[in-house]
C-alpha cells in the first residue's frame, strides 16, 4: 500500500472540526416527532438497516473474492461498505419520488450508529480480506477510530438535535447558514488535501480502478433494491432503500483514512472516486424513476 498522504496535524484538526461541523448542521433539520414516524415501520427500517450493515458488506467481500484489487483498492471498497448513508441520498430520494422521509431516517440511525458500525464492520471485512486479497490484514485501531467518531459525529449530532428540540428559534436561524460553511469548509481543506497530494493520484491504474467503483456502487444499487423487494417493501419505499444502500458517506471514509491509514495513497483515490461516481448514479437513478409511474397503491407496511 505504497502512496503515503501528506496531511499535517493541523490540517486534520480541520478537517475532524468540519465533518463534526456538517454532522451538527444536518442534525438541525432531524426532528424527533419525523424519526418516530419513520419507526412506526419497523419492517422496512430493519431492511433498510440490513440493506447497508449485512448486504452491503457482504457484496463487497463478494465483489473482491472475484475481481482479487489489489490489497489497498480492496481495503478501501471495505471502508465504503462500512460507512453510512449519505446525506444526499435524501434529496436524490425525494427527486426519484421515493419515501423522503425514511431516506431521512435512515441516514440519521446509521449516522448515529456509525459510531460502532463502522469501525466492526471495517475490522470485519478486514480481517476476512486476505483471503479475499492475497495481503496481509490492515489493522483497524478500533478505540481510536471509536474515540475519533464520538467526538466528530456522536456529540455534535446529540447537540444538534438537541439544539433542534430545544431551541427550534436558533435551530432555524442556524440551519442554512451553518450547513453551506461546513459544507464549503470541508471541500476546502480535502480540496487541499488532494492538491498536496496530486503527485500520487497518477501512480495507480486508474481505468481498472474506476470500473471497480462503476461495478461495486451498481452492485450496492441493484442490492438494496432487490432486498427491499423480497421482503416486500412497496416501492416508494424501496426506492429510498436503494438510493440509501448505493450512496455512502465517502467524506467520512476519507476523513478515516486521513487519520489512521495516510501510507495508503490508492485507498484514498478509490474512496475519492467513489464519492463522484455515487453523485452520478444517484443523480441518473433518481431522475430515470421520476419519469416513471409508481406502481398502483400498495399496502403501507408496518
Amino acid at each position: 500500500m505504497a502512496g503515503e498522504i501528506q496531511y499535517d496535524p493541523q490540517g486534520l484538526q480541520a478537517l475532524n472540526f468540519a465533518l463534526a461541523a456538517i454532522v451538527f448542521s444536518v442534525a438541525l433539520h432531524l426532528r424527533l416527532a419525523e424519526l418516530r414516524a419513520v419507526l412506526a415501520a419497523p419492517r422496512v427500517v430493519a431492511a433498510g438497516l440490513a440493506a447497508q450493515w449485512l448486504l452491503l458488506p457482504a457484496l463487497t467481500l463478494a465483489l473482491i473474492l472475484l475481481l482479487r484489487p489489489e490489497p489497498a483498492f480492496a481495503a478501501g471498497m471495505m471502508l465504503i461498505a462500512a460507512c453510512p448513508g449519505g446525506s444526499v441520498s435524501n434529496y436524490f430520494v425525494l427527486v426519484a419520488r421515493g419515501n423522503a422521509l425514511l431516506s431521512v431516517g435512515l441516514t440519521s440511525f446509521s449516522t448515529l450508529a456509525c459510531v460502532l458500525s463502522t469501525p466492526l464492520i471495517f475490522a470485519a471485512g478486514m480481517a476476512l480480506l486476505p483471503a479475499a486479497a492475497d495481503s496481509t490484514p490492515l489493522a483497524v485501531p478500533l478505540s481510536a477510530m471509536l474515540s475519533l467518531l464520538v467526538w466528530t459525529v456522536l456529540l455534535p449530532l446529540l447537540a444538534g438535535v438537541a439544539v433542534q428540540a430545544l431551541l427550534p428559534a436558533l435551530a432555524d436561524r442556524l440551519r442554512a447558514p451553518s450547513r453551506w460553511l461546513a459544507g464549503l469548509l470541508l471541500a476546502a481543506i480535502i480540496g487541499i488535501g488532494f492538491f498536496n497530494n496530486a503527485g500520487l493520484v497518477g501512480d495507480w491504474r486508474l481505468a481498472p480502478m474506476l470500473l471497480m467503483v462503476i461495478v461495486h456502487n451498481t452492485l450496492a444499487l441493484a442490492g438494496g433494491y432487490g432486498l427491499a423487494r423480497l421482503t416486500r417493501c412497496p416501492e416508494p419505499e424501496a426506492r429510498a432503500i436503494t438510493l440509501e444502500t448505493g450512496i455512502q458517506n465517502a467524506g467520512l471514509g476519507l476523513i478515516l483514512i486521513f487519520n489512521f491509514y495516510p501510507e495508503t495513497g490508492a485507498m484514498m483515490t478509490l474512496v475519492a472516486t467513489w464519492g463522484v461516481w455515487h453523485l452520478v448514479a444517484g443523480a441518473v437513478l433518481a431522475r430515470w424513476w421520476r419519469g416513471r409511474p409508481l406502481s398502483a397503491p400498495e399496502t403501507r407496511p408496518a
